[in-house]
């Protein structure tokens, strides 16, 4: 054989079967054990290509129709090269006749079919490494001595009482006792009971039938754990040869595998797929025996600022603190004071980013559940400690309880996190438990999605505008562009319906380019027609504000529609505008730039202060309508609307009031020195053929000093 270190380093096997099939499965096992592959359909061919293939190893199929392995097999050992190549026989016979004549025709080794394919690669590197250890010995005296050396497996002949006749240790392997104290003794002298006991089975079930046996098991040497794999077949009447091997390595690399498969290699919990396997195992016990249990949903609160501010790693510490501690929480709550089956499962997984699931097996009612989700709360209430900094985080949790909340693994999860999604909404930090109520709001929710969409293509969707109103002049100023829909069989859906939809779904990008568009079209037609000189507002969605592509997408906007960026008043909430000061700046700056104005919608509804909003380049300040409903009736509102349009004025932008729906609303900021007001008393928003007439008609503010005076 040539030295396989000045060969190609990946190993060549022939392959010699008739059947495709086999050929097939064969040359992947070997691929997936860096094999390069040569696959032939019959014997006569291996016998003409071998000299030109010079194969590594070669795997022969026993029952072929034209020659059979066995007879390829002892024309190859003719060859010049084909003597020291090994030859594995592929057979479905494991019988000792069959054994004998694959090693009379000169072949290495043998696989039985079935074959196990996950352990074939690995058989095949060891027989290589003896056959290549085998060549390299044959230029010894000590051949045959040498040769067995060189055989990594333990090989054992034992009479049918299970006393060892005879005995080669292998390599790499550590025996139970060397060969000079093993021979002679019985099994059961040598071995503990749980090995030697099914290993006599074994032996009685060869000498019986003649049929070869295959078993695994492990054995402590020295405090470790070993896992062998035993060969066993008849080699006489009543004499057995059995072949041992060291698998503890593919063992571990099994384990290995399946931990990657079914575990999160952050937090060590199992995952999705493992957690689903437990839920399937408790409901079918629970099935069985009338049984409950709940599955407890639990998203970490507003997790994303943690990785956004203070990076992937210290997220991805906190989620290992918190697998940890709700392991903890499970342990405490079901190893005391409750009576639980043995059977019942109890666990806790990580399905994903910041959410964890929970199952509670063998529950009495959802106070139990509670008391799991309570400790839970107050588990994570305590701080956590991030390279010497002090993490504050709070979990939603929804609870679904088997079988009123569902019947199957999949409803009662998806009902868990309908009922998380209820705790978001209640204010977070807290516990719900799911009702139908829950589903059908998430499946009216579903539904109206869907609906949007539709009306999204069909161009259903419509843009009023309402007139905002110049409180010195009297004239129409400028019109805020609205998002209406008019659904065909609900009528007008409010916006606060669906706008958040569009917001979650992503469609308010689409939604709010095409809202800009079509009102900064609709101005610019105004202006042609000689119906006014009118700004429009545009409502910005967060989506839209934060994407780097806005100003572009602005400037595209005016340029298409042929608007000055003069007549285009963007409008961001204080929340918006709040959120991240630094992409703030540098967003409204580009826009003002661009001569665009801006600004502040539902000013005093968030926690900002007109002393911090003077960093940013802001034009207008909108007064949120809940401070306007009062100021008639309510000193402190309107002391703090008067403290708003002075503080504003002071840092040269202009007020704007909203929601002006009296005669007394619209006094007192006139005289508190508001510059513009919009609200029903003044127009409601109405589609652009009504605005137009509203325009070229009258200015309600005019009207209105008419009535006062007559008054």
């Amino acid at each position: 054989m040539s030295d396989m270190d000045e060969k190609d380093q990946t190993p060549l096997a022939l392959i010699v079967d008739d059947d495709v099939t086999m050929r097939l499965l064969l040359r992947q096992a070997l691929e997936q054990h860096q094999f390069r592959v040569v696959d032939l359909d019959n014997g006569g061919r291996a016998v003409t290509d071998f000299p030109g293939l010079k194969p590594d190893i070669v795997l022969l199929d026993v029952e072929m129709p034209d020659m059979n392995g066995f007879t390829v097999c002892r024309e190859l050992r003719k060859m010049q090269d084909g003597w020291h190549t090994p030859i594995v026989m592929v057979t479905g016979h494991d019988d000792v006749e069959s054994v004998n004549c694959a090693y009379e025709a000169g072949a290495t080794d043998f696989v039985g079919k079935p074959i196990n394919w996950t352990a074939l690669g690995y058989r095949m590197r060891y027989i290589l490494r003896s056959a290549q250890a085998f060549y390299d010995l044959q230029i010894s005296e000590s051949r045959s001595k040498a040769l067995l050396l060189a055989i990594p497996d333990m090989i054992f002949r034992q009479d049918g009482k299970g006393r060892y006749l005879d005995f080669q240790p292998g390599q790499n392997i550590q025996p139970v006792l060397p060969p000079q104290k093993l021979i002679g003794k019985l099994m059961e002298d040598v071995l503990p009971e749980e090995i030697a006991g099914p290993s006599m089975q074994h032996i009685k079930h060869v000498l019986d039938s003649g049929c070869g046996q295959n078993f695994e098991y492990q054995h402590v040497i020295d405090e470790v754990t070993h896992y062998f794999e035993a060969r066993m077949v008849a080699s006489g009447e009543d004499e057995v040869l059995t072949i041992v091997r060291d698998i503890t390595d593919r063992r571990l690399h099994e384990n290995q595998i399946h931990q990657l498969a079914f575990y999160d290699s952050l937090t060590g919990l199992p995952n999705r797929q493992l957690f689903f396997e437990h839920l399937e195992q408790e409901l079918r016990r629970c099935e069985r025996n009338d049984d409950a249990f709940a599955v407890v949903f639990l998203d970490l609160d507003r997790f994303k600022i943690i990785n956004d501010t203070l990076g992937h790693g210290v997220g991805d510490a906190v989620l290992a603190q918190v697998g940890k501690r709700l392991r903890r929480c499970v342990r405490s709550t079901d190893s005391v004071g409750r009576a639980v089956p043995d059977e019942a499962l109890t666990s806790v997984a990580r399905i994903g980013g910041d959410e964890f699931t929970l199952l509670i097996g063998s529950i009495n009612g959802p106070s139990h559940s509670e008391s799991v989700a309570r400790r839970i709360i107050e588990s994570l209430s305590e701080p956590i400690v991030v390279d010497s900094r002090s993490l504050y985080i709070t979990p939603s949790i929804g609870v679904a309880i088997y079988p009123v909340d569902g019947t199957d693994a999949e409803t009662l999860l998806k009902n868990a996190d309908a009922a998380m999604y209820k705790a978001k909404e209640e204010g977070r930090n807290c516990i719900q438990f799911y009702s139908n109520a829950l589903n059908d709001r998430a499946t009216a929710r579903f539904t109206l999605e869907n609906e949007l969409r539709k009306a999204l293509e069909q161009q259903a969707l419509q843009v009023y505008y309402q007139p905002q109103i110049d409180l010195c002049s009297g004239c129409v100023v400028a019109m805020e562009a609205l998002l209406r829909w008019n659904h065909p069989q609900r009528g007008f859906i409010p916006p606060s319906d669906f706008i958040p939809i569009a917001e979650d779904t992503g469609l308010i990008g689409i939604i709010g380019e095409w809202v800009m568009q079509t009102a900064c079209a609709q101005v610019k037609t105004w202006q042609i027609e000689g119906k006014g000189q009118v700004r429009i507002a545009v409502n910005l969605s967060s989506r839209q504000f934060y994407d780097d592509s806005l100003a572009r997408g602005v400037a595209g906007i005016l340029a298409a529609t042929g608007l000055e960026s003069r007549y285009l008043e963007l409008e961001l909430t204080e929340s918006m505008v709040m959120k991240d000061p630094k992409v703030t700046i540098a967003s409204l700056s580009a826009l003002k730039e661009m001569g665009v104005s801006i600004a502040v919608d539902d000013f005093g509804t968030g926690y900002s202060s007109l002393a911090y909003l003077k960093k940013y380049p802001l034009d207008v300040l909108k007064i949120d309508r809940s401070f306007v409903r009062d100021i008639a009736t309510d000193p402190d509102d309107a002391a703090i609307v008067s403290a708003i349009i002075a503080m504003a004025k002071s840092l040269g932008m202009s007020v704007i009031g909203e929601g002006i729906e009296t005669q007394q609303q619209l006094a007192f900021l006139k005289q508190n020195g508001c510059d513009v007001v919009q609200g029903f008393l003044l127009g409601k928003p109405v589609p652009a053929d009504e605005a137009e007439v509203f325009l070229k008609s009258h200015f309600p503010v005019a009207n209105l000093r008419k009535k006062q005076a007559v008054d």
